[in-house]
């Protein structure tokens, strides 16, 4: 196979969010490095310092909805061009370029060209080996997926056929050119990403690698080769026009809230097992009439304390999935007005290979995330549900608990109230007996006969009050005499009493019972 191209472009579009940390420089210094690696100096003196971006640019502050050039350069300048000396095949083949630095709203954006002229001298350069895009990425430097406020990049690699490739139709041979580009450009197989599809555009095919299948590891490349002057001239006011620009960064935000969702996806399916784990520990068989136990009870209070944190955290987590899908929704729009923007430059061609991007793979991820919203949403209701039903049993167990504990006191009361009548009573009687017959031996002795020869036998008649020797003892008889009674009739008193209260306690019940009913 010819392996000669002419002319070939790199252009790299990277984009990273506007951060204000230590790496929202990020960007500018990988581009820093892509120029030490090419070796790519400030002047045309070889002696000169390597050039940087980053000490040429300005940081304007603009507001949400504006963009603005980055570049300090007093001629008003947007781009900072430069040339520099490859190694090919022996020769030392000119290699020219610019860095086009922008902010577009809350995002940095870096347009890179490295390119082999067309012309030299007013003459037509040489067609070159393919291996000079290897050349040009040495230790895929142009590759800055790993920094962590990356947003995404497009490879766009642009060859011209030669004259000898141009009389080719064979689809097959084109591809395998289109592959050949590929590997050059990035040797490591396990970096160089699969073949999607294939096209054209503005009557030239055009191959893009990448597989939305492969998102967590999801590297765009396109490889466009060019047929006809006519592809170059539509490519170039397109490019003018920053309308390419902006077609990348919108489908970069789309394809980095989608990869983004799919990290949260898995973020969501662990919080989704953890609340089905935490529900199923909190369900424990009970009958209906059993009563839970002090430490049931403080376990199911601290699960009433967690769980509305752990559905107040899942539910910003669908919160975020949701703004995922409307960022992909929005940044769609913008793609698609962008789009529209190139077709009324020109009607008659077809946009297909890019309007598949609006059409298809964005719905897509749309349609994806809105079913992940529509199954862990259940996790949401689960948990409701179960705080819900937690806080019942607490509730109700809390009620019971206060229920017994009131019916408790009212019993200690009534039992209070119950002696301390009894007692009263008793003391009355017993008051009211010693006053009425403070001498109620000699009384009943005197009043029943039966008893009398039983009284007959006693020295009561030595055991009056002013008998100083028996007075004691004679007093104390009486005393418990007394005692006795009162201790008698308080006993039956609190019997009384307490069937009383009974009664008026069962009658107030039934009439809540019957009240409620």
């Amino acid at each position: 196979m010819n392996r000669k191209i002419y002319a070939p472009n790199i252009h790299l579009f990277a984009f990273q969010l506007h951060k204000k940390s230590d790496e929202q420089h990020l960007l500018w210094q990988k581009c820093d490095e892509v120029f030490t690696k090419l070796n790519v100096r400030a002047s045309s003196n070889q002696a000169s310092e390597i050039l940087k971006l980053t000490t040429q640019l300005n940081f304007c502050q603009i507001s949400g909805d504006q963009r603005c050039s980055l570049l300090k350069d007093a001629t008003g300048k947007i781009f900072l061009p430069f040339e520099f000396k490859s190694d090919i095949a022996a020769n030392h083949l000119e290699i020219k370029g610019f860095a086009f630095p922008l902010q577009i709203y809350d995002s940095y954006a870096l347009w890179l060209n490295l390119r082999r002229p067309e012309n030299e001298d007013n003459q037509k350069t040489e067609n070159v080996d393919i291996e000079i895009l290897g050349k040009l990425n040495p230790g895929n430097c142009l590759d800055f997926r790993d920094s962590h406020p990356f947003l995404g990049q497009t490879l766009l690699v642009t060859v011209w056929l030669t004259d000898e490739q141009k009389q080719s139709q064979n689809q097959k041979y084109l591809q395998e050119l289109a592959d050949q580009c590929l590997e050059e450009l990035i040797p490591q197989a396990s970096q160089r990403p699969s073949l999607g599809r294939t096209g054209q555009l503005f009557d030239s095919p055009i191959f893009e690698y990448g597989l939305f299948s492969q998102i967590s590891n999801y590297c765009h490349v396109l490889v466009w080769l060019f047929r006809q002057e006519e592809t170059d001239k539509k490519f170039v006011q397109c490019s003018q026009n920053q309308l390419l620009l902006d077609l990348f960064f919108y489908r970069t935000k789309v394809i980095k809230a989608y990869e983004d969702s799919r990290y949260l996806h898995q973020e969501i399916e662990r919080s989704y097992s953890d609340i089905e784990m935490m529900i199923n520990a909190a369900d424990r068989p009970q009958a209906q009439d059993e009563r839970l136990s002090e430490r049931e009870l403080a376990a199911l209070k601290k699960q009433l304390k967690k769980l509305p944190q752990t559905a107040l955290q899942y539910a910003n987590l669908l919160r975020i999935l949701e703004e995922y899908s409307n960022t992909i929704s929005i940044n769609t729009y913008d793609y698609e007005n962008k789009l529209q923007q190139i077709k009324k430059i020109y009607p008659d061609d077809d946009f297909d290979f890019l309007e598949i991007f609006a059409k298809t793979n964005s719905p897509y991820f749309q349609q994806q995330i809105r079913a992940d919203i529509n199954y862990f949403i259940h996790g949401e209701g689960l948990l409701e549900k179960k705080i819900t039903s937690i806080r019942g049993t607490v509730e109700i167990e809390q009620a019971e608990r206060d229920r017994l504990r009131d019916e408790r006191e009212k019993q200690r009361d009534l039992q209070l109230q119950l002696w301390v009548g009894a007692v009263g009573f008793g003391l009355a009687v017993s008051g009211i007996t010693s006053q009425v017959e403070p001498r109620p031996l000699e009384a009943i002795c005197s009043q029943l006969p039966s008893i009398k020869s039983i009284c007959s036998q006693l020295p009561l008649k030595g055991m009056q009050p002013n008998n100083s020797t028996n007075n004691l003892v004679y007093t104390s008889i009486n005393v418990v005499f007394h005692i006795v009674i009162g201790l008698i009739f308080g006993v039956v008193a609190y019997f009384l009493l307490r069937l009383i209260f009974q009664g008026q306690l069962r009658g107030r019940g039934n009439n809540s019972a019957n009240s409620g009913n």
